[in-house]
């Protein structure tokens, strides 16, 4: 996905406005545009249709208007506009610059402490000089911002309604930390509309051109909200901690994974362990027991011990990493933040080396197509 604005006019009549849109796909010969909205309703072009597109980049400058040809409408995931591609839009649209990092962490079940890794990771990793946003992805209990003691006027269904834009609901946390609120009770993704949920991704996705590292904390369990998560991020951080129960539903997410595709940038870390040994066996046995059934290779990036700082800094409504900056648990989730981010890794890269697809693209893909990419 690119971010570049653009905006389309028809060459029918020079008196109709000039509507804001977005690039949603860039291929060889085609574009695909968000379908424009005047207040609230499409603006329908048909295939066959003349339009002038005028892009720009807040970088490089406006562009040229250039006339394309509506190829196909789409009304699924999003409703878009597939149109030719204008040679003279290639140098703008080019672009070298490396999205963000996009890593999803999830569980199997709840309780398991994932919320409060996730918040103290992405903290560690912010304090360590990358430029970090938080993404509270987990729809149904977000509770990011009480952990963190911020209190959002706006969060995510702002945006899906319309009223607000990205940068509005956004919070800035500790060590320049970014937070996008998800918002108790929002309703799930996968009963957005189109609308809703085009304008919720094309929101979202100006994130992966403004920081190194998108952390996406998401629901537990094996909803399809969580799954595509799972599956559109470029790594994965699967928090599980020594209870049977906990391990086995976080094994059941990896199945799901697994069985959808998802083989590679699968890390793991241990929370709530009485001692390294006990964290050790438990991570064994699922790098083992993922390898020989599923054929997954699990990266073990090491594990928060008990701990009675991290229930005081949760009562507190403290991060323990600023509450608590000396304690034992502080120490691990520092040590987990660099194997998953090394202090050499400037620009953090994806684990994957083949060409990448932005991860709101994929996402897009993902619940459209149910839960195939």
């Amino acid at each position: 996905m690119q971010n570049h604005a653009i905006w389309v006019q028809s060459r029918v009549s020079k008196k109709q406005p000039v509507y804001q849109s977005r690039i949603l796909l860039t291929d060889t010969d085609t574009l695909v545009i968000a379908q424009p909205y005047r207040q609230g309703r499409i603006v329908v072009y048909n295939a066959g249709a003349t339009l002038i597109l005028r892009a720009s980049d807040p970088e490089q400058g406006p562009a040229a208007e250039v006339a394309v040809k509506v190829l196909e409408r789409r009304l699924k995931p999003v409703p878009s506009l597939v149109v030719t591609r204008p040679p003279e839009l290639d140098d703008l649209l080019a672009d070298p610059r490396p999205g963000a990092r996009v890593v999803a962490v999830s569980s199997g079940k709840g309780g398991v402490g994932k919320t409060t890794v996730v918040v103290n990771l992405a903290l560690a990793l912010a304090q360590a000089g990358h430029r970090v946003a938080l993404i509270d992805a987990d729809l149904g209990t977000a509770n990011v911002d009480v952990m963190l003691k911020i209190d959002p006027l706006f969060n995510l269904s702002h945006v899906i309604s319309g009223d607000k834009d990205l940068q509005e609901i956004m919070v800035e946390g500790p060590y320049g930390l970014h937070v996008v609120p998800g918002g108790s009770g929002l309703q799930e993704l996968a009963n957005l509309n189109e609308w809703q949920f085009g304008r919720l991704l094309t929101s979202l996705a100006e994130l992966e051109k403004s920081h190194d590292l998108l952390l996406i904390d998401t629901g537990a369990g094996l909803s399809k909200n969580v799954t595509n998560f799972f599956l559109a991020a470029d790594e994965v951080v699967v928090v599980t901690n020594p209870e049977p129960p906990a391990t086995l539903d976080a094994y059941g997410l990896l199945k799901v994974a697994s069985e959808q595709g998802r083989k590679h940038g699968i890390h793991l870390v241990v929370n709530r362990a009485e001692s390294p040994s006990e964290a050790g066996m438990v991570a064994q046995k699922f790098i083992e027991t993922a390898q020989k059934f599923l054929d997954l290779r699990v990266n073990y990036l090491g594990h928060v011990p008990t701990d009675p700082t991290v229930l005081q800094a949760i009562k507190k409504q403290q991060p323990l990493l600023v509450h608590f900056p000396q304690s034992v648990a502080t120490s691990s989730v520092r040590r987990i933040a660099q194997a998953l981010v090394p202090q050499e890794e400037a620009v953090p890269a994806p684990s994957v080396s083949a060409p990448r697809r932005s991860f709101f693209d994929r996402l897009r893909n993902l619940f459209a197509n149910g839960g195939v990419a």
